[in-house]
């Protein structure tokens, strides 16, 4: 498979919706993990897309097994993630 082939196939996976999730699912991830917490609303406006996504996207990741946890503070929401899991770059070649 060329390398052409495989952008071709991946930009047309991420057409379809359920690629666009999955990597905004995992830049939720990284954000979460690289900071101690982070509000609803910076999620929503820093991946543009709506609150009620991003909570869509948090039921998603819990479903999974993602120890993530919300913390409330009169109207402000949370996201942490559970202690216990841990953010690990991937291993360079």
């Amino acid at each position: 498979m060329t390398a052409e082939l495989t952008t071709t196939y991946y930009d047309s996976r991420l057409q379809d919706g359920r690629g666009v999730a999955f990597v905004r699912q995992w830049r939720i991830l990284k954000l979460i993990s690289s900071n101690n917490y982070v509000t609803l609303d910076i999620l929503a406006s820093g991946l543009h897309v709506s609150k009620k996504t991003i909570r869509r996207d948090m039921a998603m990741l819990e479903l999974v097994g993602i120890p993530i946890y919300v913390v409330r503070d009169d109207s402000t929401h949370y996201f942490r993630v559970n202690k216990g899991w841990f953010w690990s770059e991937p291993a360079k070649r």
